[in-house]
């Protein structure tokens, strides 16, 4: 028997993602010319004062032609200078924020890699506005150094009635036992199961590598306490990275149409991942007052499978 386990809320919404490149153009201003004034003397030549005032005459007429243009070309050339400099130091600072998250995730990563059991509980509500559903499940779980689950004690229940407790034999990983009631009914049904192959959703070390995937798209704050990471307001391709886990499927919206926000948190010490929080917000009037929660807590870490 193949037993796949934590079955989780499907919702009546496709997800059909649009990936848009923006290109960024930037205009080159064609540099300004400037006239170049140039007296030549010319020797046993007399002037006349007559001359001198034309001269002069002639020259403040140049004078008075000129400078409001030279000031703005000099005020511009200043606010040119001022933007560059402005320009390389967000590059600079951008790459050090770069630089010190790549590192801060790689620590993350390595730091969760080492969980062998964790315990994992999971609210999902699917909120419209005739009604609310709620999906909760509950998993102990053990893995091997592959990052592979071997085994998971856990509790499905739904706001329907729909309630499994799956749990495994002590002293065999192949053998599990099934206690099942089925949505609106009162009989529970118990079955003894061979377990060919175990998944988990979620799972604990997948979640940890969307969270890698989604680098790119996250941004870090941190307390006394916690590391958190959250959604840039730009965000985009996110919900790809992680709806096998929770098995959302969406359709008649596209993801630019949802407002999405998410907050992961770690704890600052220990590097280990403590919660996910996800709302999906659609924003088409099919769907007006339709939105999805999901949390997700972690605790009992645990690096030997103990």
């Amino acid at each position: 028997m193949k037993v796949k386990n934590g079955k989780y809320l499907i919702l009546t919404l496709a997800l059909s993602i649009l990936t848009a490149c923006n290109g960024n153009t930037e205009e080159s201003t064609p540099p300004k010319e400037t006239s170049e004034v140039t007296a030549n003397d010319t020797e046993n030549t007399a002037t006349s004062d007559t001359s001198m005032e034309d001269e002069k005459s002639d020259e403040e007429s140049k004078t008075d032609d000129q400078p409001v243009d030279e000031k703005e070309e000099s005020e511009e050339i200043k606010e040119d200078d001022v933007d560059k400099e402005d320009k390389m130091e967000e590059d600079q600072e951008d790459s050090e924020d770069s630089t010190e998250k790549e590192a801060l995730l790689d620590q993350i990563k390595t730091e969760n890699d080492k969980v062998r059991k964790v315990l994992m509980k999971t609210k999902i509500q699917k909120i419209d506005p005739e009604n609310t559903t709620t999906q909760t499940f509950d998993a102990d779980a053990l893995y091997g150094d592959d990052l592979q689950a071997i085994k998971a004690d856990t509790i499905s229940e739904s706001s329907d009635g729909y309630y499994q407790e799956f749990t495994f034999d002590e002293n065999d990983n192949t053998k599990a036992t099934i206690l099942e009631r089925q949505a609106g009914e009162e009989e529970t049904t118990v079955t003894e199961a061979t377990v060919d192959n175990f998944d988990l959703h979620p799972d604990y070390h997948r979640l940890i590598q969307s969270v890698m995937d989604l680098k790119d798209e996250l941004e870090v704050s941190e307390d006394n306490q916690s590391i958190k990471l959250s959604l840039k307001e730009d965000a985009k391709d996110v919900l790809k990275h992680i709806e096998s886990e929770y098995n959302i499927q969406l359709t008649l919206v596209e993801e630019d149409e949802i407002e999405k926000s998410m907050e992961i948190e770690f704890d600052k010490e220990s590097k280990l991942l403590k919660s996910i929080n996800l709302e999906l917000d659609p924003q088409i009037d099919e769907l007006k007052d339709h939105k999805i929660t999901i949390e997700s807590l972690f605790t009992d870490h645990d690096f030997n499978g103990n």
